[in-house]
């Protein structure tokens, strides 16, 4: 798992090691949904860029959050 996706894990509480023999799966799955996260924000951009480009990058990346729902 890329060390990146490892430290978000560590903050945001997950446990992997108390799922014992599941930590496999679990970190597969977690994996895979950071990957799909991260998918569909390089896909929301390339979709928006060009829109926004003239307003600068606060702006986008409150559009951003606004998409996935994520308050500040």
């Amino acid at each position: 798992m890329n060390k990146q996706i490892k430290q978000f894990e560590r903050e945001s509480g997950i446990d992997v090691y108390a799922l014992g023999l599941d930590k496999v799966k679990w970190e597969s799955r977690l994996e895979k949904f950071a990957e799909l996260i991260v998918r569909e924000c390089s896909n929301w951009i390339v979709e928006n860029a060009g829109a926004m480009e003239h307003l600068g990058p606060e702006y986008f990346a409150k559009a951003m959050n606004e998409h996935f729902g994520v308050e500040e």
